[in-house]
């Protein structure tokens, strides 16, 4: 029985945390270790977190700096890229412009030329017309005469009938048909 002795007594006892006999015990233990935890968590673990949370804090704020530089630079060099690009769009209007007035004063200088060598070609080209045409009167003047006098000649005497057609002949050629 001995041995049945401490065995029913902790079955009568039952759980020894809802014995009401121990409980001003464990009270007064249940407020010492949460007053030590109060303490640890206030001295050691929020000074912790408390630095943490202004680490992250000061970081936020310096991204947030640099992003606004950043963004700020950025403007600066978009503004910087579009005046660069009107400059070149100024520019390339201006060369353009050059260009054209070079074209066109070169296209001016070749028709002048061209137009003056024409010009040329054609004062030498009535000048030949008339060379030739007055060589061609001449040849139709000395044909004429030649047919001339050959057909008076069987009419009349040499002499006076070469004489006569070629004063007819050149008075026709002269005076009528220039």
């Amino acid at each position: 029985m001995a041995e049945a002795g401490p065995a029913a007594a902790a079955e009568q006892a039952g759980i020894p945390q809802l014995d009401f006999s121990t409980f001003p015990n464990q009270i007064f233990w249940l407020v010492v270790f949460l007053l030590v935890l109060f303490l640890i968590v206030r001295r050691v673990a929020i000074p912790r977190i408390d630095g943490i949370l202004e680490a992250r804090q000061d970081r936020i704020e310096k991204d947030l700096k640099q992003a606004e530089q950043a963004s700020q630079d950025a403007d600066l060099l978009r503004q910087a890229t579009a005046l660069a690009l009107a400059n070149a769009k100024t520019e390339a209007e201006k060369i353009a412009a050059d260009t054209r007035g070079q074209i066109r004063q070169s296209q001016d200088e070749a028709l002048a030329k061209a137009a003056s060598e024409i010009n040329r070609l054609a004062a030498a080209s009535e000048e030949r017309i008339n060379e030739i045409r007055d060589g061609a009167r001449e040849t139709v003047r000395d044909v004429a005469s030649a047919a001339a006098i050959e057909i008076m000649a069987t009419i009349l005497p040499a002499r006076a009938a070469e004489e006569a057609v070629r004063a007819r002949v050149d008075a026709r050629l002269g005076g009528g048909q220039q």
